[in-house]
């Protein structure tokens, strides 16, 4: 897409927005003020693809200015899928002692098992099985190298059927395609696998993200480790934010 066309479209979806605001405010006055900042959240779509372009650098208008930080690292927002946990090795007695022994509020939080793939022999799917029903926040499974280096993301409702039980036969075929190495190949469209450097700035993750219409990315340390998940949303919520706090201290 031209870089004009991509300038259109924010245009088009700033005025839509602002048009939508003006209709909720007439026909239902009490609803909201129709003040300043409404008027800013509306234009943000525009604001967003200005950045994008390189047409901006920071942002003027309605008495207000902006310093922009989206040239900072993307470590500098609130990484998801920060709490973890490595899953020990399957046998059972072992495997299962380890879980019960894990603190209670560490079983809450964590939202991300690590698993190491290429390893014959080493997991029990049943313990697999149970810790994926010990952690009630837990969303993904990560595969790594022996080296550590992230691989894939593998979300865990792909274990569950459609009542939310778990399902034995899947769980097994996992654990079965963790030696094998073959998560990525077989379990392609579930799994989150592309990744950015840590260093990378939030403005070129979002233009990344919107080039190669993701939505949810991973970032990475410069040995390839896991660091934590950045959503476009996030990045896009996060811009609104800064427009919003600095027309309240104009």
């Amino acid at each position: 897409m031209k870089n004009n066309d991509i300038v259109w479209n924010g245009l088009i979806a700033s005025i839509l927005a602002l048009m939508l605001f003006l209709i909720i405010n007439i026909k239902y006055p009490n609803f909201f003020a129709l003040d300043t900042q409404w008027i800013i959240v509306a234009f943000v779509p525009l604001i967003l693809v200005m950045f994008l372009n390189g047409n901006i650098r920071n942002v003027k208008g309605f008495g207000f200015e902006i310093e922009s930080n989206i040239e900072k690292p993307i470590t500098a927002m609130h990484l998801t899928l920060t709490q973890s946990l490595r899953a020990l090795k399957g046998i059972r007695k072992g495997g299962i002692n380890y879980l019960n022994n894990v603190e209670p509020l560490k079983k809450r939080i964590t939202e991300r098992l690590i698993l190491t793939q290429g390893v014959e022999g080493y997991y029990d799917s049943v313990v697999l099985g149970i810790y994926i029903e010990s952690l009630p926040s837990l969303k993904y499974l990560e595969i790594r190298k022996p080296s550590d280096e992230f691989v894939v993301l593998v979300p865990t409702y792909i274990f569950t059927n459609d009542m939310g039980i778990e399902n034995d036969n899947a769980t097994n075929a996992f654990v079965r395609a963790l030696e094998r190495s073959a998560v990525v190949e077989e379990y392609r469209d579930d799994c989150i696998q592309a990744s950015i450097p840590s260093t990378t700035s939030i403005i070129e993750t979002l233009r990344f993200m919107k080039n190669t219409h993701l939505q949810d990315l991973v970032v990475v340390d410069k040995q390839g480790v896991f660091v934590g998940m950045v959503s476009m949303s996030q990045i896009e919520s996060q811009i609104a934010i800064q427009v919003l706090e600095a027309n309240s201290k104009k």
